[in-house]
């Protein structure tokens, strides 16, 4: 059968972002030298972009893995504690029902099974091993407080699945998760202008829900002080960089990523910031957050890079945060 010949509707300008509609298809790849593929092709078994299995697979893994790294160290806690068999025995199973949800949802989303329970052994572990230190009377490990240690793992979970889902099963390259160059020199600008944006609506959402207890936006970033131990320094390296970066690779570059050629940018746009939201779990941060990550995936789209997103993320962060050190200091 004779190939079908491509549908010049959509092709477009691969040098320019000019309009979000040229964004439907999203931006091709060069696999190889002489080669191009887009997110619309889905020939062949790898070297293609991951799929709605794949995005429904990662949120699901992303909670289930968070949850067994997190119950494994209160496991460890609860060892310590000779009168705590009854939550012992309640961590346990969370941390069961968990692991055996995430091993199903690597099977089923046809994930590489040894790369997957070597992932996720190793973060587990490695929380363990934190709360050990911590349990024993240690304030610092390697010269970090251990709750920043795990704040840190537990952050970076969506960010080892998304690079499952891309890397391992689909053999992308990091590029298709937004690690290119911008292609505008206005991308910064860009960023900061949406942020400034969002920013504007969060204030008067906020004035607007500051005497509902229940929508009302939460103080987070005290509590991310006090992980740190008072250090303004860590409390920035877990929520001003490290945060920002992870959060945006999974959210902007994986799963707007591939929401986009499926749903068109503004839909891909809304129902990630959607999902993004309902990650920070407060319902107060519900609003907050879903106005961020529609600002971020605006830039996302319009500079075809991850970087411009990442530093309005960090800028907002950083920001957050420094103004509450300064009003506990």
């Amino acid at each position: 059968m004779p190939p079908t010949p491509a549908d010049p509707r959509e092709s477009h300008d691969t040098t320019r972002f000019d309009d979000l509609r040229d964004l439907k298809t999203g931006p091709p790849v060069n696999d190889e030298p002489g080669q191009q593929t887009s997110p619309g092709d889905r020939s062949g078994s790898n070297g293609r972009l991951w799929n709605g299995g794949d995005i429904l697979g990662a949120i699901g893994l992303s909670v289930t893995a968070s949850t067994v790294v997190l119950m494994a160290g209160l496991f460890s806690d609860s060892l310590q504690d000779a009168s705590s068999e009854d939550s012992e025995i309640g961590t346990i199973a969370a941390a069961i029902v968990a692991m055996a949800l995430s091993l199903a949802i690597a099977r089923v989303t046809r994930l590489p099974f040894a790369t997957t329970v070597n992932l996720l052994g190793l973060a587990t572990v490695t929380n363990v091993a934190v709360h050990l230190v911590s349990d024993a009377g240690r304030s610092d490990l390697l010269g970090l407080p251990p709750s920043f240690i795990e704040a840190a793992i537990l952050s970076g979970v969506p960010f080892g699945v998304a690079w499952l889902y891309v890397s391992r099963k689909r053999g992308r390259p990091l590029r298709d998760l937004g690690f290119i160059a911008p292609t505008s020199a206005n991308a910064f600008l860009y960023a900061t202008g949406a942020w400034l944006l969002a920013l504007i609506g969060v204030g008067i959402w906020g004035a607007l829900v500051t005497d509902i207890d229940t929508i009302s936006p939460p103080d987070n970033a005290t509590p991310v002080l006090e992980i740190a131990g008072g250090s303004l320094l860590v409390a920035w390296l877990l929520v001003g960089l490290w945060g920002p970066f992870v959060e945006e690779i999974f959210f902007r570059g994986f799963l707007l990523g591939g929401l986009r050629s499926r749903l068109g940018p503004w839909p891909a746009i809304l129902l990630s910031s959607g999902v993004f939201a309902m990650f920070h779990i407060h319902p107060g941060l519900y609003v907050p957050t879903f106005l961020l990550g529609v600002a971020f995936g605006w830039v996302y789209l319009k500079t075809r890079s991850i970087w411009p997103s990442i530093y309005g993320h960090t800028l907002h962060n950083t920001l957050v945060i420094i103004a509450v050190w300064q009003d506990i200091g």
